[in-house]
């Protein structure tokens, strides 16, 4: 039986075991994780379709790892919960 399992699924699988839900994730594992790009990830957030990130300090951001979980569990269905559905203009 061959195995389908693809060598990115593998890593972020990997990461993802790695996260502890009480914890924070910077930049560098959010990309790798998510495999998308900055200004994507900064759209969806603006969208309410990615999790927010929450800053660390004056220049430091990070995402919530228990809200990464619940979004890579279903990225095209996540909506934060406290969103504001966009106005049209």
């Amino acid at each position: 039986m061959a195995n389908t399992t693809s060598s990115k699924e593998t890593a972020t699988s990997a990461v993802t075991a790695m996260l502890q839900p009480e914890g924070f994730s910077r930049w560098p594992t959010v990309r790798q994780l998510v495999g998308l790009g900055r200004e994507t990830v900064r759209q969806k957030e603006k969208r309410g379709q990615f999790p927010k990130r929450v800053a660390l300090g004056p220049r430091t951001a990070a995402w919530r790892n228990a809200d990464l979980l619940l979004w890579l569990r279903d990225p095209a269905s996540y909506r934060v919960p406290d969103a504001k559905p966009e106005q049209a203009e």
